[in-house]
């Protein structure tokens, strides 16, 4: 095994499938050997051994509980970051190849690209955001974001969501900063919690919202910052905003520094994190703000044409399932990849560009698995139903916490029925203008940028702090 896992991390599939043959005429048995054989024969378009292979998986799985354990780690972690790079370079076939092992190995792709007919669950309650009571003017506050700076390290292009949080709280009626504390430029710098309180302690802010799993800064040094504002600008609240709660290795840093805010802000209601001890009240599940208006683009015709726009990552490779295998099926979508290298434009003017592809189509595809098995919610969904197009998105729970499928987005949780829904809204491009018109009413009735702002200012300032601090 040692000897093939060295061609495999070589890139030598020939060595690995010539390997992997031998040892598997010896009659072993071992998940990661049934993996790399079938990884190794479909790089070197060996049809006989690839098919030996799947039979060989599927034995190992039906067997032993903990070999398909095993062979499911092995898969997400070494083989599905293969499936992107294999569709970045242009090779839908060994994609689809990939599909064909993966959807063996993992319970979540068999039911999407398999033959398993999908579940009906019942639909969550929506959120109802709480607002100021009518009439209660809204107190111009000054907010401070400390946000991490850049997508993937200081060598990708700037990540945007500094510049639009700060557009959309504006656009809402507060003051906004943005910063990344820990970098000066694109050379990372130490922090401690009395740097950042410096930061903060001379200027009149309200509030300071914290990107605690984005910043490379020790947990250590917002618990001090967290009791050195305590201590000396107790009027001043704290939040703290989380992207992605999914992510199960954040869990221990959100329970204990999540007691000690004000406010946890995340738009993942359905995870198990917020039942962990301190964090009961204390969380806000909201959209985060868009920061652009769509009075700010020309008026651009909507043409009857379903697109995908996005990335295929490693920590979303599945998407690279889905866009081959549409594309073999000849389905009705125009796919438009983005990427988080430099362009060399300030970040609200790249995620500008990007938001104006969204108003051309008529219909958005939005896929929501990641590398984990998770099925996420993205800001993409709420951009979407924003910008007035017709949202078709993979199913994923809390999607269904703000916007109801079939009145406000189209959803689907199978190859199938994604198809399906391609063709009948490409025949029928009135229905899915009614539902794009719809989805967007209700947005700007429950989740415009002044409303999220509105929603702060009454879980922040609405009631007296507790002797915790918690509101």
């Amino acid at each position: 095994m040692g000897a093939l896992i060295e061609f495999h991390m070589a890139g030598a599939f020939a060595a690995v499938l010539d390997q992997a043959l031998a040892m598997e005429r010896t009659g072993l048995r071992h998940p990661m050997h049934a993996v790399l054989l079938a990884e190794s024969a479909l790089r070197c378009d060996d049809d006989a051994a690839f098919q030996r292979a799947l039979d060989l998986i599927d034995l190992i799985r039906a067997a032993d509980e903990e070999a398909a354990r095993i062979m499911t780690d092995f898969t997400h972690e070494v083989m599905m970051p293969q499936v992107a790079q294999t569709f970045a370079a242009g090779q839908r076939d060994i994609v689809l190849g990939y599909l064909a092992i993966a959807r063996r190995v993992l319970p979540e792709l068999a039911s999407v690209f398999g033959t398993t007919i999908a579940v009906e669950k019942p639909h969550p309650n929506i959120i109802a955001l709480e607002m100021p009571p009518i009439g209660k003017a809204l107190i111009r506050r000054r907010a401070m974001f400390f946000m991490r700076k850049f997508y993937f390290g200081s060598d990708s292009r700037e990540h945007d969501f500094a510049a639009r949080m700060s557009a959309g709280i504006a656009r809402g009626g507060w003051d906004c900063v943005s910063l990344d504390p820990t970098f000066i430029g694109r050379e990372w710098v130490s922090r401690t919690g009395g740097h950042l309180f410096e930061l903060v302690q001379d200027g009149d802010i309200d509030v300071v919202i914290i990107d605690f799993c984005g910043l490379v800064l020790a947990p250590s040094a917002l618990i001090d910052f967290i009791n050195l504002c305590r201590r000396f600008r107790p009027q001043m609240r704290i939040v703290l905003i989380h992207f992605d709660p999914w992510q199960k290795q954040t869990w221990t840093t959100t329970a204990m520094l999540g007691a000690q805010a004000d406010l946890v802000w995340s738009h993942f209601p359905s995870q198990d994190i917020w039942q962990a001890p301190g964090l009961s009240g204390q969380v806000s599940f909201a959209p985060f703000p868009v920061g652009i208006g769509l009075e700010e683009f020309p008026s651009i015709p909507r043409r009857p044409i379903n697109v995908f726009q996005g990335a295929v990552e490693t920590y979303n490779a599945s998407r690279a399932f889905w866009l081959a295998s549409l594309e073999k099926s000849g389905s009705p979508i125009q796919v438009r990849l983005t990427g988080h290298g430099d362009d060399g434009k300030p970040p609200l003017d790249s995620y500008r560009d990007y938001l104006r592809g969204f108003l051309d189509c008529q219909c958005l595809v939005n896929f929501s698995m990641r590398q984990d098995g998770s099925r996420i919610i993205t800001g993409r969904t709420f951009e979407a139903i924003h910008a007035g197009t017709c949202l078709i998105q993979e199913q994923a729970d809390d999607v269904e916490y703000y916007f109801r499928p079939g009145e406000h987005f189209l959803s689907f949780s199978t190859l199938t029925e994604l198809q399906d829904l391609l063709v009948y809204v490409a025949e029928n491009p009135g229905y899915a203008a009614q539902i794009a018109r719809q989805g967007q009413s209700y947005f700007r009735d429950r989740y415009d940028d002044s409303l999220l702002v509105a929603h702060l200012e009454q879980r922040l300032f609405g009631a007296p702090l507790s002797a915790t601090g918690a509101s």
